[in-house]
């Protein structure tokens, strides 16, 4: 979490983004207009849910991206499965580069 606060400095957006530590159930009382997950974070399937149980209740439509494992990194990591990502839509996924593990995948909530 330090790095991450530390390059959002650097990049001089501190008051644009907001780091929150914790899970997802503290989303309901934040005001928030786009939400990132990350690869390592667990239960995928309780956060999207509660994601989509949020989204639904505000009638609104944010980004909602999220990290995901793939090849070899998914054999050690459990990537987000199909399963998980109920009741949303794939935007676009960002293969990894370079010496990125992670894919990057932009989703929005299904009408």
């Amino acid at each position: 979490m330090d790095l991450s606060k530390k390059m959002i400095q650097c990049l001089g957006l501190e008051k644009q983004i907001k780091i929150i530590h914790g899970d997802e159930s503290g989303l309901r009382v934040l005001d928030w207009n786009l939400v990132l997950v990350a690869a390592l974070a667990e239960p995928k399937a309780r956060i999207f849910q509660t994601l989509r149980k949020i989204l639904k209740e505000r009638k609104t439509h944010v980004p909602v991206i999220f990290r995901t494992y793939t090849g070899m990194r998914a054999v050690l990591y459990k990537p987000v499965q199909p399963g998980d990502i109920q009741g949303f839509s794939i935007v676009k996924e960002i293969l990894p580069m370079g010496r990125v593990n992670n894919t990057t995948v932009f989703a929005e909530l299904d009408e």
